[in-house]
């Protein structure tokens, strides 16, 4: 797994695309901390942390999908990757964990914005703890997402555009849900990313969050793995 960590993230820094992506990370974060905190002249980083940066996360993955299996799909490198001795595990993990690395370290933004709240009034710091960790749990499930999608698919348009799709159906399935009967209104509240999320956005830490974001990357890893043993054997 190291070597295939390695290998990735050597190949977001062997080029401008990964210094590119953080500083995109960073300007739109920026944009948001700028409109809902400094604009208002606010400690309270609750609004930040809601709708506006969940969406930063959800352009940023989409930036992070074109990386990821559809890339070798692509380049004709995918088949060095099935025939290597190393395990599905390994190497879907492998891709998981450094794409966490990446979005790990462009979040890290969201501390000196607390630095700056800090500066001028009282932070709460244990609530931007909770909310630091909210975002990094829902980031890490929405790489597991785009990893699966771009295991479907050669295009890295495609990936994009169906990872955007899928993310923006998570985020708006809870209230949609409400509007549907029975099993289909209970089948999309299933689903929905962000209003799991909410709890994080106000500094509270709850245990069902966050065991559904953990499953949710759980899941669509596995999944991703059947789907490429799949092919492995086709």
């Amino acid at each position: 797994m190291k070597a295939i960590i390695k290998r990735e993230l050597a190949s977001y820094f062997r080029n401008p695309v990964g210094p590119v992506m953080i500083g995109a990370y960073g300007i739109l974060s920026g944009i948001c901390f700028i409109l809902s905190v400094v604009a208002n002249m606010s400690s309270n980083m609750s609004s930040y942390f809601g709708i506006w940066l969940y969406f930063v996360n959800v352009v940023f993955v989409c930036l992070l999908s074109f990386r990821f299996f559809s890339e070798e799909k692509r380049n004709k490198t995918d088949q060095l990757l099935l025939t290597a001795p190393v395990s599905l595990f390994s190497v879907v993990t492998g891709k998981f964990f450094s794409a966490a690395i990446i979005f790990t370290a462009a979040s890290a933004v969201n501390i000196l914005y607390a630095f700056i709240v800090g500066m001028f009034s009282k932070l709460a710091i244990g609530d931007f703890i909770i909310q630091f960790i909210g975002i990094l749990l829902v980031g890490y499930a929405m790489i597991a997402v785009a990893i699966f999608i771009s295991s479907l698919t050669e295009s890295q348009i495609g990936t994009v555009a169906a990872t955007f799709a899928t993310l923006v159906i998570m985020y708006v399935s809870d209230s949609v849900a409400s509007l549907l009967p029975g099993w289909m209104e209970v089948a999309l509240k299933s689903i929905s990313m962000y209003s799991r999320y909410s709890d994080f956005s106000v500094g509270l830490l709850s245990l069902a969050p966050t065991v559904f974001y953990i499953s949710i990357t759980a899941l669509f890893i596995f999944l991703t793995m059947r789907m490429i043993e799949k092919r492995r054997w086709a």
